[in-house]
């Protein structure tokens, strides 16, 4: 039987706190996995794929939409845990999309 991911959201808006939220995954999500790939390999640098899913909000102009969207939810998945920041419209569901990394 497959081992059940966990769901961690924080559903506080984020608004323009994205950037900095998107570094903090990127540094911390990329470490981790840098950590788990550096001790089943050997080798000098180590090198990390980190898929983010947004979730990016553009207001209606007319027919069309704005130039620039609002970033609503950001969600990093793992085989182990799927976090989300912001208010992502299906969470859980938008955790079992996207790419699931696995080390190698």
């Amino acid at each position: 039987m497959a081992k059940q991911r966990r769901h961690v959201h924080h559903n506080e808006p984020i608004g323009t706190a994205w950037k900095e939220i998107i570094e903090r995954i990127l540094l911390e999500e990329g470490r981790e996995r840098a950590l788990a790939q550096a001790r089943t390999s050997s080798g000098y640098d180590v090198v990390v794929r980190t898929p983010i899913t947004f979730f990016v909000r553009y207001s209606r102009e007319g027919d069309g939409v704005a130039a620039n969207g609002e970033v609503d939810c950001a969600c990093v998945i793992s085989p182990d845990v799927c976090e989300c920041y912001g208010p992502c419209p299906d969470f859980p569901e938008c955790c079992d999309e996207g790419p699931i990394v696995t080390e190698g």
